[in-house]
């Protein structure tokens, strides 16, 4: 029994349909990435003397941070964009009034911020 087959044929078939799921893969994870929503899990926070340190527990791919010091009544103090860390300092002496602080988070390449969570009030009256 003489069988003819084509080995450079099936070879080039089968290299081209490998071809074709890699193009499909890159395709999936490209479009995974892109679609992931990002979210703050936590916020963390270390007290120095009057140095505080935020650090944000988050669920993204190549997130921006946004923190802002706000008063109590809502107006933003100070704002600080930290591109890829999640964490950023702030001196407490700044602020007279008492002040929460809001991290927002978003993908590298959303526009806007899609999730944000606040901590507690610092500076409060008869705090230490």
């Amino acid at each position: 029994m003489n069988d003819n087959i084509n080995w450079k044929a099936r070879y080039i078939d089968l290299e081209n349909q490998m071809l074709d799921m890699m193009k499909m893969t890159t395709g999936l994870i490209k479009k995974e990435g892109k679609s992931q929503n990002t979210k703050i899990n936590g916020i963390n926070y270390n007290r120095i003397d009057d140095i505080i340190e935020i650090v944000v527990k988050s669920q993204s791919t190549n997130a921006k941070y946004l923190f802002e010091v706000v008063s109590e009544d809502g107006r933003v103090l100070q704002r600080k964009a930290m591109d890829y860390k999640n964490s950023c300092k702030f001196n407490l002496s700044l602020f007279d009034c008492a002040f929460r602080i809001r991290v927002s988070i978003r993908n590298d390449k959303s526009a806007n911020y899609e999730d944000s969570n606040v901590t507690k009030v610092f500076n409060k009256e008869g705090e230490l």
